[in-house]
């Protein structure tokens, strides 16, 4: 078996992706993107593939950095487009011999930032309720950002509920407007609807909420009286689908949230709005 295989459209390095990185695969399950970040396949002509990078090397010594991979979700399979190799300009014998896809870098591209200590719910096992509860200044998160300049993407998370920072779209939308993915963890309880029209101007990029348990009363023992249902109606107004970048409907996200945190699936109930989407 041969690690490469060629396609009138795409050159097929599967076999030596996952010779070299197996473990390195977009997983099947995550939160789907957004159309607008999927491109076609050149093997199989699905629109479900994804461009990710890996260092090439050409020949024997040849190498190119951050080169431009394609993973389809459709037929699982990892290619080279034939218009990027086209810019390459390799002569005849320089046919793809390794690839590296751990992209260590000397320049951050990604930065945790944790907006705020304070949170609305007392969970008994969280720090953060020892620290002292404050809010990042925003003039401090602008030089945060100012001093790298090489950031691609945050995630605006920590110990304490994001949201409750008065100035937390501001700054979401400071770093929007420098060219900022910007990501975000939350407990789930303040999507009220100004919050959710906010979540959509801003483009937030991927929210994920934290669920200690699908049990109404284990959730209140952990999180001390916090209501299960509430985050499930956040959950469920969240995932209405006036959002480009939330593609899922109520019941499908609900499921895949307790699915993804514990491999089991809630009993959902029979609720009118949450049929919609």
């Amino acid at each position: 078996m041969t690690d490469i295989v060629s396609t009138p459209t795409a050159l097929d390095i599967t076999a030596m992706w996952c010779r070299h990185h197996a473990h390195l695969v977009p997983n099947a399950v995550h939160l789907p993107l957004p159309a607008s970040q999927h491109v076609s396949c050149g093997l199989c002509g699905s629109k479900q593939a994804l461009q990710v990078r890996g260092h090439l090397r050409f020949g024997a010594d040849r190498w190119v950095n951050d080169g431009l991979v394609t993973h389809c979700g459709a037929c699982g399979r990892f290619s080279l487009p034939e218009t990027y190799l086209q810019t390459l300009n390799l002569l005849p014998h320089e046919t793809l011999t390794a690839l590296d896809a751990r992209l260590w870098s000397s320049a951050p591209t990604f930065l945790n930032i944790e907006p705020t200590t304070r949170c609305n719910f007392n969970c008994w096992y969280c720090v953060g309720r020892h620290m002292k509860q404050a809010d990042i200044r925003v003039e401090d998160f602008a030089a945060v950002l100012g001093n790298f300049p090489s950031l691609q993407a945050i995630a605006l998370v920590g110990e304490g509920e994001p949201l409750l920072h008065k100035g937390f779209f501001d700054m979401a939308n400071m770093a929007r407007e420098r060219g900022i993915r910007v990501t975000m963890i939350s407990n789930g309880s303040a999507f009220s609807q100004s919050v959710i029209q906010k979540l959509c101007e801003a483009q937030i990029a991927y929210v994920s909420i934290s669920i200690d348990s699908i049990d109404p009363a284990t959730f209140a023992s952990s999180r001390l009286d916090g209501d299960l249902n509430r985050i499930w109606d956040g959950i469920e107004a969240l995932a209405v689908p006036r959002c480009a970048w939330l593609p899922l409907s109520p019941h499908r996200l609900k499921r895949h949230l307790v699915h993804a945190h514990t491999g089991r699936n809630p009993r959902h109930r029979d609720r009118s709005k949450a049929t919609r989407g």
